[in-house]
């Protein structure tokens, strides 16, 4: 009940408030997930795999606004009912349906972020809107979201240490041990992230125990990098 209404800004953020799940974040936004500390797990789309724009193939967490899950299943224990291919967890999203509402819904949501670091603004919408007719035997549904984003981030790394031994560091004459960096380095990171989710659902209920459902799921990312890196290399050279 609570997915939607919290602001997480895709679908890891909101699998994070499962028990037993953890998020890896990069840039404050989560990417991944592991269940049990294990990442081997299988993703589902309304109880079926999809293609996601990750390297691999793989569905990217990040292109899915949790403003279109109904629900989120993690299930742990495996059974002869669920799909092969996975040792920490099945997760299967679930996105929102016409028939699970009584009446008309509709719904908005509006929201703003700004990046202090970029010194950028960033918005976000999302609306959405569902309607049974004919006594809850017929339904149609849409929604959506956008959002865009940029941000930037600084990093600096000593990229490992090496041991230097009889090195007059001190001036006294006399050799010493110690640790030095092996070089210095710098990395500046600027991004620009747009990204937007369309979902429409279609129902037929003719009698109780029988349901027809047509749906879609389209989302789409595009995102602008740009990569400085700065490094010095050190030497046993001191002065």
């Amino acid at each position: 009940e609570d997915i939607g209404k919290l602001p997480d800004q895709n679908v890891a953020e909101t699998l994070s408030r499962i028990p037993g799940v953890q998020v890896t974040r990069v840039e404050g936004e989560g990417k991944s997930f592991t269940v049990r500390g294990l990442g081997l797990n299988k993703l589902l789309l309304n109880g079926k795999s999809f293609i996601g724009s990750g390297r691999n193939g793989d569905p990217n967490l990040a292109d899915v606004s949790p403003e279109l899950l109904a629900g989120v299943d993690v299930i742990k224990t495996r059974s002869a009912g669920l799909v092969e291919g996975w040792l920490g967890a099945v997760v299967n999203l679930r996105t929102k349906r016409p028939l699970d509402f009584d009446e008309a819904v509709v719904s908005g949501r509006m929201q703003g972020s700004y990046s202090d670091n970029a010194e950028e603004w960033g918005e976000k919408f999302s609306a959405f809107y569902a309607q049974p007719f004919a006594d809850g035997k017929f339904g149609i549904l849409f929604s959506g979201s956008y959002s865009n984003s940029t941000g930037s981030s600084d990093i600096y790394q000593s990229g490992g240490w090496s041991q230097i031994s009889d090195v007059d560091v001190t001036g006294d004459g006399v050799g010493d041990t110690f640790f030095r960096p092996l070089r210095l380095m710098t990395w500046s990171n600027t991004y620009d992230d747009e990204r937007y989710s369309l979902n429409a659902s279609m129902q037929w209920r003719p009698i109780e125990d029988l349901t027809f459902t047509l749906e879609g799921l389209t989302s789409h990312r595009d995102t602008d990098r740009i990569r400085s890196a700065q490094q010095t290399i050190l030497t046993n050279n001191i002065s």
